[in-house]
């Protein structure tokens, strides 16, 4: 009787082994997935990084293209677009925040005040974001809307409290520390005190040249 269990508990084995390799010639490995909706410019680090990957074994034959087995390549990055819930993480989708910081000379965290802020189009800012600041002031009789700053990273979003908010919390900012070269940070604050600042969430990475619009009041 023992033997006919050990017996049948070899054939089973053997079947699923076979079966196992017909179905992952290639073999299995461990890769990353996210575990819920990650927005485009979410800064991934050590403190919320289990909260949104998570990593599962797959078969080889069904990697994604430069597919993600190391932790370490998924921390200090930023998302470079928007990730539904159970993807497969690839490289592509992905880069380090160091990399879009190196180009600021001169670099240092610059705090504005939401009141200082006329209006914010395009939605609730949080850490990662990109933005465009554009001025509009009276100067004699001309009512003049301008480009001020283009493409500033926000580096903090903090609440009334001196809080920091995270990326999904619904609490208003009161302040924004943005990430400017020293010359530009001198250049915002000049402009906050001659005339209204408008914040326009980068929604995509196109260009566009430095606008100016002149009006008589």
């Amino acid at each position: 009787m023992f033997l006919s269990l050990l017996m049948a508990a070899i054939i089973f084995a053997v079947v699923i082994t076979l079966q196992n390799k017909i179905a992952n010639p290639n073999g299995k490995t461990e890769v990353y997935y996210s575990q819920q909706y990650i927005s485009k410019n979410t800064i991934i680090n050590k403190d919320n990084f289990d909260k949104y990957f998570i990593k599962r074994e797959v078969s080889k034959d069904n990697l994604v293209e430069d597919s993600i087995t190391n932790k370490e390549e998924l921390l200090e990055i930023y998302t470079a677009e928007n990730i539904l819930k159970g993807e497969q993480i690839s490289r592509k989708r992905i880069d380090k925040n160091s990399n879009r910081l190196k180009d600021i000379p001169n670099k240092v965290e610059y705090s504005i005040k939401f009141s200082d802020i006329s209006e914010v189009a395009g939605g609730t800012l949080r850490e990662g974001d990109v933005i465009d600041l554009i001025l509009t002031e009276n100067q004699d009789n001309k009512v003049i809307t301008q480009t001020e700053l283009k493409n500033v990273i926000i580096s903090k979003a903090i609440a009334a409290d001196g809080s920091l908010i995270n990326r999904d919390s619904k609490a208003a900012a009161s302040a924004l520390n943005l990430y400017l070269s020293a010359v530009d940070a001198h250049k915002l604050d000049n402009a906050v005190e001659r005339g209204k600042i408008k914040a326009l969430k980068k929604l995509d990475s196109s260009t566009y040249d430095n606008i100016s619009i002149e009006n008589y009041k």
